[in-house]
């Protein structure tokens, strides 16, 4: 390739910024993070790459909350409180919130997205953090072989923010990568596969009362077996929004001819985009042809393809695959979870329950990187196995993974120490403090 490199100008970096906690990303994890240290008493700065808060949940469509509750003696119970429930609350109060549905041995609720993205920021600004959009995180500024700090890139500039605690909640451990830590990506090259969710409105809800998860399904395997029309997936899933007529719909599989995508390559990501609006196409045609209710529907919006799983970080404790299916317990737990294993592979959706009334505990360890200082991580990157990961990637347990990793943030700024040194079961004891429910 002709002029295959360029070599960049040497530039000074100007630090126009700086506080106690960076926060790095502002989806759910980030969210409660920068609110959880706040309220702490901690200067707080989060940056965000979009205008907006709640990442994927605005982003992708993602639709519903999963991971708040498990089923004890067949009720919906509330299993994750703390920040979570408090979101929760907030959408009830401007009935933003649906009632919550059981879901195979658990249960999920639907929002409206744009109520989430408000009362969000909200939250963040009232419990007097600093927000910053628009920005991107593209290294991070290093002293001392620590992290002091991140550079981000905006229509300003490059501009450097120093921090004397960092919290990666980018979903893709990239403040890691950057500061050179341990991480994994997929198992064996294998990584879930993604979906391109979208929303549709205009569903006849008189006649579309009747129909159930189950109904639909069989409809769509109906259609391709009799080889109308091609659908990547056929168990997937239409949830009703709080919104008259709407549905959102996570029926998707994205993949380049069954080929996984590699959601940190931008050829991979932009192929995605183009291929999940198309198949979107496809199921809008279906559902208009075969689902009672649904034949003037139409496509409000696709989101962006949504990212299952990414680089994983390698914790002071991993995660395994056998620590949900068995329901462990920890001393040093900093979150609950009912939500089952849930791994999307090419052609089936992998789903392994806990038994009701049950549920397992991730321990604080797997928030902090290995041989990394002044550094933690919250959302679906903490360290676990490919299948333990697919459980745990999940609202409510991203709420509580940055409402966890808010509080240590500001113990080891207290105890002038790193969070590799805290003390897990202290945290614990503080969350429950707070109606953690732990």
């Amino acid at each position: 390739m002709k002029n295959s490199e360029y070599r960049e100008k040497k530039r000074i970096i100007k630090v126009v910024e700086s506080a106690d906690v960076i926060v790095a990303g502002g989806g759910p994890a980030g969210i409660a993070a920068a609110v959880s240290a706040s309220r702490e008493g901690a200067n707080v700065i989060l940056i965000e790459k979009n205008g907006f808060l709640t990442g994927a949940h605005a982003s992708s469509h993602v639709g519903t909350f999963c991971g708040v509750f498990y089923i004890v003696n067949d009720k919906i119970e509330l299993l994750v409180r703390g920040f979570t429930e408090t979101i929760l609350n907030e959408l009830r109060k401007v009935g933003a919130l649906n009632e919550p549905f059981r879901f195979g041995k658990t249960a999920v609720v639907t929002y409206d997205p744009l109520w989430f993205k408000q009362i969000s920021e909200d939250k963040v600004l009232n419990s007097g953090s600093s927000l910053i959009y628009h920005s991107r995180i593209v290294d991070v500024m290093i002293e001392d072989d620590k992290p002091c700090g991140v550079i981000i890139e905006s229509k300003s500039g490059r501009e450097g923010i120093r921090g004397k605690i960092i919290i990666d909640a980018t979903g893709d451990a990239d403040i890691v990568a950057f500061a050179g830590g341990d991480y994994s990506k997929g198992d064996n090259g294998f990584l879930q596969y993604p979906s391109t969710n979208f929303r549709i409105a205009n569903v006849n809800e008189e006649k579309a009362s009747e129909l159930s998860f189950k109904d639909i399904q069989e409809i769509m395997k109906k259609a391709v077996n009799r080889k109308e029309i091609d659908l990547p997936r056929t168990d997937g899933f239409l949830f009703k929004t709080p919104r008259y007529g709407e549905r959102v719909c996570n029926v998707t599989t994205v993949s380049k001819q069954g080929k996984i995508i590699d959601g940190t390559n931008k050829f991979d990501l932009t192929y995605a985009e183009i291929e999940g609006k198309r198949q979107a196409r496809k199921y809008e045609k279906v559902f208009r042809k075969y689902l009672p209710g649904f034949e003037n529907i139409f496509i409000e919006d696709t989101g962006e393809t949504g990212i299952r799983e990414t680089r994983i970080i390698e914790g002071m404790y991993k995660l395994k695959n056998q620590d949900v299916i068995n329901a462990k317990k920890f001393n040093d737990a900093v979150v609950r979870s009912a939500w089952p294993i849930e791994q999307h592979s090419l052609d089936e959706v992998k789903m392994v329950w806990i038994g009701e009334g049950d549920f397992y505990e991730v321990p604080f360890r797997c928030l902090i990187p290995r041989n990394i200082e002044n550094l933690l991580v919250a959302g679906r990157c903490v360290s676990a196995e490919q299948e333990a990961q697919s459980s745990v990637r999940v609202a409510a347990q991203c709420f509580a993974f940055g409402e966890a990793a808010g509080i240590a943030s500001v113990m080891a700024i207290e105890q002038n120490t790193s969070p590799s040194k805290l003390n897990g079961e202290e945290i614990r004891r503080r969350l429950i403090q707070k109606n953690g429910n732990l």
